[in-house]
């Protein structure tokens, strides 16, 4: 591979992080003995990177809200849904969240001393479609479920991966594996049980890219839509360029071969779109550190190892557009972005599950499906 020009493209992508946010990313791995009362200094910031949790109580804290907000939807399913297969789902998920749960509470109990976390900052659009939820029943529920649970297990995968390195405790390490693993296997199943995607109330509240960076980015117009998701695309094709010229598994550059065509075609197509919008193509992007050094260290990996390192990072990095791409379609004016905020939460749910797949086949241990 041309390692040249594999390093301009990846400046390019680095360089459009003109706005930036600084790293706050690095590895803690000292146990949090006190809790502060105000959001952790690594869950604010532009809502486009990933949230990272420096610690053991920052992970628990999230995944715990995070776990309860699924176990409540599960319950909607279980107790007014209609098919058998999404209420077998739910009902799995009921309770392998709820173990969860617990190994949460006691590590929380054993590091600070109480094992209640901190809530999370309020979620204006999961609230509403929640209420949404309740008003519905039978198959309509399950659609419902699925397509929404589909973004809410998505906002989990990349927190939980990035989460790895930064905790002190070997069992929420493991847990934090389980977690991204887990999603991910339920995220491909679950789109393959759906047979049509319901149209989202639109939901009020936060739609700005600055925040907490615990609440999902909800594009609020098509601008905010293209600069969000141009980037995001240049990165993933940029790694899936790596796989197309060194990779060997075929199954693995297929998928990456896919990635290359589709995304680079969309960029070019949201690229137009923001001409015609604002008289300008040009798009910022903060700085995630995390995920450049990540990509360096792609570029600087074997053959042999590229293809896991590949599923490994594009795993996250797929989900983390999910809740957005979802998030967005009602807000969006014209209709090729409304046709491709759909296009993207399809193709990248159903890659998910394809390397999700692959991972599992593969041995690949920090994204295999394991058991609570």
């Amino acid at each position: 591979m041309d390692t040249t020009k594999t390093a301009r493209v990846l400046a390019v992508i680095v360089g459009l992080a003109l706005g930036g946010c600084g790293s706050d990313d690095a590895p803690n791995t000292t146990p949090v003995t006190e809790v502060s009362n105000n959001p952790p200094p690594s869950a604010l910031g532009d809502k486009r990177v990933p949230f990272t949790p420096a610690n053991d109580v920052e992970f628990i804290d999230f995944f715990v809200g995070h776990h309860r907000a699924a176990i409540e939807m599960a319950q909607m399913v279980v107790a007014k849904g209609e098919r058998a297969d999404v209420g077998e789902m739910a009902q799995r998920m009921i309770a392998a969240q709820t173990a969860e749960l617990e190994k949460m509470r006691a590590a929380r109990s054993a590091l600070t001393g109480t094992a209640e976390s901190q809530p999370l900052p309020p979620d204006q659009h999961m609230m509403a479609d929640m209420e949404h939820m309740k008003t519905m029943s039978g198959s309509m529920l399950d659609e419902m479920f699925l397509a929404e649970m589909i973004g809410h297990h998505a906002a989990g995968i990349a927190p939980a991966k990035r989460a790895i390195p930064n905790l002190a405790r070997d069992d929420m390490r493991t847990l934090a594996r389980s977690i991204a693993a887990n999603q991910a296997k339920e995220v491909g199943e679950m789109n393959e049980m759906r047979t049509t995607r319901p149209e989202e109330p639109k939901a009020g509240g936060e739609v700005s890219l600055d925040g907490d960076r615990r609440v999902p980015l909800t594009p609020g117009s098509d601008v905010v839509f293209i600069d969000f998701f141009v980037p995001h695309h240049m990165m993933a094709v940029q790694m899936a360029q790596m796989v197309v010229e060194r990779g060997r598994s075929e199954r693995v550059r297929a998928i990456a071969r896919n990635i290359v065509d589709n995304q680079t075609r969309e960029i070019a197509t949201m690229k137009e779109a923001r001409l015609a919008l604002t008289g300008s193509d040009a798009i910022s992007m903060p700085t995630d550190a995390q995920m450049e050094a990540d990509m360096q260290r792609m570029m600087a990996a074997s053959a042999e190892a590229l293809d896991a390192m590949f599923i490994t990072e594009m795993i996250p990095h797929h989900a983390a557009g999910l809740s957005p791409a979802m998030r967005a379609t009602p807000y969006l004016a014209r209709d090729d972005m409304r046709k491709m905020s759909n296009d993207i939460f399809e193709a990248q749910a159903k890659e998910i599950g394809e390397l999700s797949s692959i991972a599992k086949t593969e041995g690949i241990s920090e994204l295999q499906p394991t058991t609570p």
